[in-house]
């Protein structure tokens, strides 16, 4: 049977948010989903360590690296996704969940 894509976000590429990349690609090795897992965007506050995060994860090869984009508002525009990571620190949870509600309200 043919996995339907689970489209993801991700606000971080830190120790977190390559752990739950990983996880990602991981999660039909050990689970019997319906879904796979395909991460689609990064978001971070430094374009260059996202495009260098990108270059170096080779777990979703030519979905992540086309998709970076600097900044919250630019990233959440336009694309399509079903679940959004927030994988920052506790403390910004609460800017970046706003702005995910108030670009996707159906998440």
């Amino acid at each position: 049977m043919k996995k339907k894509k689970l489209n993801i976000g991700m606000v971080g590429y830190g120790f977190m948010g390559r752990t739950h990349s990983n996880a990602f690609s991981q999660v039909n090795n050990f689970f019997d989903l319906q879904h796979r897992p395909v991460l689609k965007a990064i978001c971070a506050r430094d374009a260059g360590k996202a495009k260098a995060f990108a270059a170096q994860d080779q777990r979703h090869p030519g979905n992540l690296a086309r998709a970076i984009e600097p900044g919250a508002a630019i990233l959440f525009g336009g694309q399509q996704f079903d679940v959004f990571i927030i994988t920052q620190r506790a403390r910004r949870h609460v800017e970046f969940r706003a702005h995910v509600f108030e670009a996707k309200p159906n998440l």
